[in-house]
């Protein structure tokens, strides 16, 4: 038997439209307990990124659009030109849009032969 590590990477790109906004709600809350282990911006743009990347999409066929649930951020609806944003309800409202895009392509990082 032959057996391969192989590392796939890509792009995600994490857009706040209000940055301190989000500071105050998720960061310097005790929401950021909650879920998370949350310091910064940072953190909240990383922890964005992987449930991106980790969570399914769906079909939501009264807005005729993609959509995906972030655990902790709710629901993320695909837009026109390929990106998601969050859904504008009470919380959004508190923390601004967030806008996530990714990079289409996974790459392969490294692929090596394990012994």
């Amino acid at each position: 038997m032959r057996k391969f590590d192989c590392i796939l990477q890509t792009e995600v790109s994490v857009d706040f439209s209000n940055p301190e906004r989000v500071m105050k709600e998720i960061t310097k809350s005790n929401w950021r307990d909650t879920f998370f282990d949350i310091d910064d911006i940072g953190g909240v743009a990383e922890h964005l990124s992987y449930a991106f990347l980790d969570s399914e999409e769906h079909w939501d066929s009264t807005k005729k659009a993609h959509f995906r649930f972030l655990e902790g951020f709710g629901y993320f609806h695909c837009q026109p030109d390929g990106s998601y944003q969050n859904e504008v309800d009470a919380v959004i409202r508190c923390i601004g849009v967030i806008t996530i895009r990714t990079d289409d392509e996974l790459e392969i990082a490294s692929c090596d032969e394990m012994s």
